[in-house]
């Protein structure tokens, strides 16, 4: 969990992991979730998920909160939360 601390106060969260879902006869499998909200309103600003290739995702926010950058390992993408 990451939160900016500049004008807009956002909270990042995201975890990458595996996750044991009761239905699933084969057990573990990875699974990557970020969710970024703004404190204030509640409002949640941008989600993603994945269960492909979750060892190498990441993600941090800006301390101003203004923008979220992602890596899939490969590349970063940079993205403007206002």
């Amino acid at each position: 969990m990451q939160v900016s601390t500049g004008k807009r106060r956002r909270v990042l969260i995201y975890s990458n992991g595996s996750v044991f879902p009761v239905t699933d006869a084969a057990g573990l499998f990875p699974y990557f979730r970020l969710q970024v909200f703004d404190l204030e309103t509640g409002v949640e600003l941008y989600r993603e998920e994945d269960i492909v290739r979750t060892a190498d995702r990441g993600a941090t926010i800006r301390p101003d909160g203004d923008r979220l950058a992602t890596t899939d390992g490969h590349r970063i993408t940079v993205r403007n939360l206002r």
